[in-house]
Order: C-alpha cells, then sequence, then structure tokens
C-alpha cells in the first residue's frame, strides 16, 4: 500500500523520464534496423551516424563516445557503436523502469556472440545451429533455450530455401559417395521432400521442413551449419540482442541481505570489475570457458554501477525465496531505482537532505504510526531508521534498504 502510494506520489512529482543506460527493447529494435541498413548502404550510414546517435537515441556528444573506423570490419563497428549506445546516457525513451539489458549484459553478451563468429572465420554472423550452442553456453534455462528458437523462429518467418537450391547444396557438401550418387537422381530428392508434412508443392521449404530434411538424411551438425549457412539461415548480434531481452528471466527480486551488500559494495566508491564479474558468475550467466569474456567498461560512476548490478541481480537471480522474508521484486526494484534517478535532479548518484525529505514523508501522511515502528523494530537495527534517513545524504542501495525495510513491517 506505501508503497505503491508513494511510487505514484512521485511519478505525478517527478514526471520527467530518468536518464539511465542500457538498451531496451525498442532501442534494440534500432539497432537492428541500424545492422541492416549497414549491410545495404555502408556509405550513407557511415556519413549520418552521428546525427542517427543524436536524434533516434537522444545522446548529446556522439563524436565523444563512437568513431566510425572504415577499415573496420561491419560487425566490430556496429559492436561498437552498441556498446556506446548501451554505455551513454540516452534521452530518448531511457528509463529503468522499462525493461532492459544492462550495459554489463549487452557488453557481455556481445563479447560472447563475437567470439564464435571468429572461432569459424565467418563475418560477424552465426547460424542458427550455432546460435542454439551459445545458448547452452550461457546456461539458460530448458524453458529458456526454447524461448529463445521460437524467437529465432519469429525473426526469420519469412525464410525459404529452394528444392533444387537444397539439392545443389547437399551435392557441394555430402562426402559420401554412395549419397552424392542418389542426390544426382532427382527422384531421390523428391522422395525425401515427399515425405514432408504440409509441403505446400511451389519448389520451397521452410526451416522447419528443412529441420525435418536434416532428420531424414541423418546429417552430421557440421553439414547443417553448412546449409543453414549457404542458404542464409543466419543471425547477427542485433538480432540476438533481441532475443536475449525478449527471454529475459522476471528473476526472483532482492533480498534485504543482498540490498546490504550492494550498500558495502558501493561504500568502497570505486567498483572493482572483479567484483562484477564475481556476481555475473554467481547468476551462472556462463560455463566456465566463457567467464574470460566477462570484461567491462570501469571507472564509471559507481552510483550507476550499482543500480545496475541490483537491477541484473534482481532479474536474473533464481534463487528461491523464503515466504516470510521481506522482497523487493524485480519490477519494485527497476521503480525503486527510476524513482531514485528521478529525485536526484543534480544526478550526482546521491540524494541530499532536500531530495529526500519530502518523499520519505509521504509515507507518514497513509500511516503516521510508521515512525514509532522504524525506530522500535529490532529485528532491523542495523537498517537506517526513519529520523536518520530524513537528516543524511542516501545512496540508492540505503534507498532500497529504507523500503525493504518499511515493506517487512506492514
Amino acid at each position: 500500500m506505501h508503497f505503491k502510494s508513494a511510487v505514484i506520489l512521485c511519478a505525478v512529482i517527478f514526471f520527467s523520464s530518468a536518464r539511465s543506460t542500457g538498451l531496451n527493447r525498442g532501442q534494440i529494435v534500432r539497432c537492428m534496423k541500424l545492422y541492416a541498413k549497414q549491410i545495404t548502404q555502408t556509405a550513407i550510414f557511415a556519413a549520418n551516424i552521428t546525427n542517427i546517435m543524436k536524434n533516434q537515441f537522444g545522446i548529446e556528444y556522439p563524436k565523444h563516445v563512437f568513431e566510425y573506423k572504415p577499415n573496420e570490419p561491419v560487425y566490430v563497428n556496429l559492436k561498437n557503436l552498441f556498446l556506446a549506445l548501451a554505455y551513454e546516457d540516452k534521452k530518448i525513451s531511457d528509463s529503468f523502469e522499462v525493461v532492459m539489458l544492462t550495459p554489463f549484459e549487452v557488453h557481455y553478451f556481445l563479447n560472447v556472440f563475437i567470439s564464435h563468429p571468429k572461432h569459424n572465420n565467418q563475418e560477424g554472423y552465426l547460424t542458427g545451429h550455432q546460435l542454439f550452442y551459445v545458448f547452452e553456453q550461457l546456461q539458460l534455462t530448458e524453458e529458456d533455450k526454447t524461448n529463445a528458437v521460437h524467437k529465432m523462429n519469429e525473426l526469420r518467418v519469412s525464410y525459404r530455401i529452394k528444392v533444387d537450391e537444397l539439392s545443389a547444396i547437399l551435392l557441394q557438401i555430402q562426402p559420401e559417395i554412395k549419397m552424392r550418387k542418389h542426390l544426382k537422381e532427382k527422384t531421390f530428392i523428391n522422395d525425401i521432400i515427399s515425405r514432408l508434412d504440409n509441403y505446400k508443392q511451389d519448389g520451397y521449404l521452410t526451416y522447419q521442413q528443412l529441420t525435418s530434411v536434416f532428420e531424414l538424411l541423418d546429417l552430421e551438425i557440421i553439414q547443417k551449419i553448412q546449409i543453414e549457412k549457404l542458404s542464409g539461415y543466419i543471425f547477427n548480434q542485433a538480432d540476438f540482442l533481441f532475443i536475449m531481452i525478449e527471454i529475459l528471466p522476471n528473476g526472483s527480486g532482492l533480498t534485504l541481505k543482498q540490498v546490504q551488500e550492494f550498500d558495502k559494495l558501493y561504500r568502497q566508491r570505486l567498483i572493482n570489475p572483479r567484483e562484477i564479474k564475481k556476481i555475473f558468475i554467481g547468476l551462472n550467466m556462463a560455463n566456465e570457458s566463457h567467464q574470460e569474456l566477462m570484461q567491462f567498461r570501469y571507472n564509471r560512476p559507481a552510483d550507476k554501477e550499482l543500480m545496475e548490478l541490483m537491477i541484473v541481480t534482481a532479474q536474473r537471480s533464481r534463487a528461491v525465496n523464503p515466504k516470510d522474508e521481506a522482497v523487493l521484486s524485480t519490477q519494485e526494484v527497476r521503480s525503486l531505482v527510476s524513482t531514485f534517478t528521478n529525485l536526484n535532479k543534480g544526478q550526482n548518484g546521491i540524494l541530499s537532505k532536500a531530495e529526500v525529505k519530502p518523499y520519505v514523508e509521504g509515507f507518514l501522511v497513509d500511516d503516521p504510526e510508521v515512525l514509532t515502528k522504524f525506530q522500535n523494530d529490532g529485528n532491523f537495527a542495523n537498517l537506517p531508521p526513519l529520523l536518520r534517513l530524513l537528516a543524511k545524504d542516501v545512496n540508492v542501495a540505503e534507498f532500497l534498504l529504507f523500503h525493504i525495510f518499511k515493506k517487512s513491517i506492514n
């Protein structure tokens, strides 16, 4: 009740969108369009990238954060562009309250994705089977992997391959002499096609029908990948980010203990990248071979990093919290972080006494006894009482501590 009314109150008073980092769904869709434009109109894209960053994403000084390098491969330029978009504050459609991939997630996912085409000597793309292997390396749940495959199919719903083209590709890649002899006979491929469900006799196969051909021919993974590569069933890094935000878990939120740990982390003032990596490893976001790809930009404001880490932890934690324990849900964490940034008019990552006082006093309107509860509840003696919160500057972790404590005594 109090949490909801206070958030509504602040939404009315502080209605301007909080500037945040990361990439939300709409921004990732724009990235996908940028990728398509870059592939087909490289010169035009390079000339207009500054205006695109400023007008479509709201980055005030694009040239300070991204430089297009014509000598670099397309996918390298685009990776650097996406990182710049993720790490920078953006004025347009940017808020911590909106579901997003944080800069840490974007950076890590791009590192993971790009490492695989490099290994396979491919120009920044992966086939469907290669991408599924990446999902396994990221230790997604079975449900998330299934959802990821559904999103892949939705992205390539218009994919078609000619039966004659498939026959030619099979002739090209099939190593067995006997099979090659059969493939040269049109009756063989027609026999295979005739066994498919829902074949329209139009000379084209959908991807689902193609996978049935894979099974009927008992092809090896490498052969399936070659067919996907030659027939265009491929995905780029923007596609990958889109899939990852579409299957983003709700998570189990943040407990009192977790928020207290984040408060301790904030007091280091400069968050060590090793601490960030430790959090990602603790969230089981990759197998051991991919942990070296957890490389992030450092020397960023500790308050912004703390906000992002709290959101990542809330939405990716799989822990089952005790029913009698006060927990901030993932959506509550996003809302509170967004509210904090709206209150912080100085954008210095700390709420001054003047900034926090009207907000905290809003709780007393609905429940005058809350002051006594805050002061007398012995189970939460380590939390800042209401009076102390009213009389000091507050960081974002303390702001969340205030709310989780408030939630626990209602």
